[in-house]
């Protein structure tokens, strides 16, 4: 068992079938924390999903995890919501 992994993806996809989960985009936080974005499932039919990755000696590990919202009610502002313009 690896003890991490040496970027935040592959810690953020650590444990998912690679045919069924693709990297969207990663936003850091700061050096050692950052946010992976995650599209799982099969075309057309996409779940998103995130990973907070956090760096502890100079190898990643996942931290919190889990689903996002398909979709967002009116007026409220997502830094996640332009990640999926097709959910």
């Amino acid at each position: 068992m690896p003890t991490g992994f040496p970027t935040p993806e592959e810690a953020a996809l650590a444990g998912f079938d690679s045919r069924y989960a693709r990297v969207v985009e990663t936003r850091c936080w700061d050096d050692d924390h950052v946010e992976v974005y995650l599209a799982t499932n099969e075309d057309p039919t996409l779940y998103p999903y995130f990973v907070e990755a956090v760096r502890v000696e100079s190898m990643w590990h996942e931290g919190n995890s889990g689903n996002m919202p398909m979709s967002l009610p009116d007026g409220v502002d997502s830094k996640t919501s332009d990640l999926f313009p097709e959910l």
